[in-house]
């Protein structure tokens, strides 16, 4: 993994998780690694195609709504 600066932090949070934190690319892979049942928290790996960085995205669970 990076050394990811709390200022590319901000902007990758601010810009939706859509450009690497590092050199900007829009061109990034990701797979879930793990889903955890008591925080709700979903870890997703993210790799940049370009530059060949990664970093783990942390999504929260924060709503639910109805199917139908």
């Amino acid at each position: 993994m990076g050394q990811i600066t709390r200022q590319q932090r901000n902007t990758y949070l601010q810009d939706g998780g859509s450009r690497c934190p590092f050199c900007g690319s829009q061109s990034m892979a990701s797979e879930v690694v793990m889903y955890d049942r008591l925080t709700g928290e979903i870890h997703c790996q993210i790799e940049c195609i370009k530059c060949h960085k990664d970093w783990v995205d942390i999504f929260a669970l924060t709503n639910i709504r109805d199917c139908r």
